[in-house]
């Protein structure tokens, strides 16, 4: 539900406010840092920065094109009861 944590690290983020703007939990950093939100985007070009910190805590659901020239990769919790 919009109870789920989410955490977009990706700089390049534009529309998805728009697509998630009912998500009531959901922050934008545009850094790579540690997290324990239930759902972590990234961009391609964060994963080698982002792949240290998932010390077996996320996996990867896949990629996905936000728009021309820009790839996002959704990492959900192994713990998804949070």
């Amino acid at each position: 539900g919009n109870q789920t944590t989410i955490l977009v690290m990706s700089p390049d983020y534009w529309p998805l406010p728009w697509y998630l703007r009912n998500e009531k939990r959901i922050g934008y950093s545009g850094n790579v840092m540690k997290s324990d939100s239930a759902i972590v985007i990234v961009s391609t070009k964060q994963v080698a920065e982002f792949t240290p910190l998932l010390r077996n805590q996320y996996h990867e659901i896949g990629k996905y094109p936000l728009r021309p020239g820009v790839q996002l990769v959704l990492y959900e919790a192994n713990d998804t009861a949070k």
